[in-house]
């Protein structure tokens, strides 16, 4: 296997997974805590789609290391973390504190933080929204935050550099 990947939700993994079976590789997907004895046969790729984008931190935090593991057994050599590109989460924030315990969990200090999946349409633009599409009922997504900013969204301490220019709420 040559990606090992998580998603807060079943669909940023279903969206995920759909993008890499377009380019072509063979891609699982398991919905929650995969099984360490299933048979993933020649996947390329394994999605792991959990529901903890509106959980507390330290539960989706749980969740997301025992996925790594049993994905880091199966033999991933790169890993993902695929977190909502309307960037919802709690307003205590688990993004953060999800992708910094993957970070340990990899013996990482090195990660991309990109919240779009511009196959989607979803893009940002210097950490505002620059498409955010409502769901088909007219709302946003459950959890959605009324606070475009991505800051705010990764949680208290999340190991990522604000610009000096950071204002609480600006965009």
């Amino acid at each position: 296997m040559f990606i090992g990947a998580i998603a807060d939700d079943l669909t940023g993994a279903t969206d995920l997974s759909l993008t890499l079976a377009r380019e072509g590789m063979k891609v699982l997907q398991v919905i929650g805590v995969p099984d360490p004895d299933l048979d993933f046969a020649d996947a390329e790729a394994v999605v792991v789609s959990l529901k903890s984008r509106t959980i507390p931190a330290q539960e989706a935090v749980t969740m997301s290391l025992a996925s790594a593991r049993v994905l880091r057994e199966w033999g991933a050599r790169q890993f993902l973390f695929k977190y909502c590109s309307t960037f919802d989460s709690t307003d205590q924030g688990n993004i953060g504190p999800v992708a910094d315990a993957l970070m340990d969990f990899l013996e990482t200090n090195r990660n991309h933080r990109v919240p779009c999946l511009s196959c989607n349409g979803t893009y940002r633009l210097s950490w505002a929204p620059f498409h955010r599409r409502p769901t088909a009922f007219g709302k946003q997504h459950e959890g959605s935050s009324a606070d475009p900013d991505a800051r705010s969204k990764l949680g208290p301490g999340a190991r990522i550099p604000k610009p000096k220019h950071y204002q609480p709420g600006s965009a």
